[in-house]
């Protein structure tokens, strides 16, 4: 029964995720995200805290305090956008995906790429 809900409610977010303007949709992906870290148990929540925290440290930046929980929030968001881009993808034109592998500043690495 669990699985046949959770195969309704992914199909009618495809139904409707791909019908959405952008316009629409990463507002609507933002806000499941920030709705998400609000309602996240908080060991989830800690699990990114402490993830953040990590890297931070290790790059002498901030790890506590109002940008730092920010930076949290924005990973949730982060996340779903990406479930948002998962479900839209497979609907894209096929000349999108062109559009979005052109390498740029490809002549920039070439030189790094030929050096090794």
């Amino acid at each position: 029964m669990r699985g046949q809900l959770l195969r309704v409610g992914l199909h009618a977010a495809d139904l409707v995720l791909r019908l959405l303007p952008s316009g629409v949709a990463y507002p609507i992906a933002d806000l499941a995200g920030r709705a998400w870290h609000r309602r996240a148990a908080g060991r989830r929540r800690d699990q990114v805290a402490e993830h953040q925290r990590r890297v931070r440290a290790a790059q002498g930046l901030p790890t506590e305090g109002r940008e730092f929980r920010r930076l949290v929030q924005r990973a949730f968001v982060e996340h779903a956008r990406y479930w948002l881009e998962v479900f839209r993808v497979r609907h894209y034109p096929q000349e999108r995906f062109a559009q979005m592998l052109e390498p740029q500043g490809w002549d920039g690495l070439r030189p790094v790429i030929s050096a090794g």
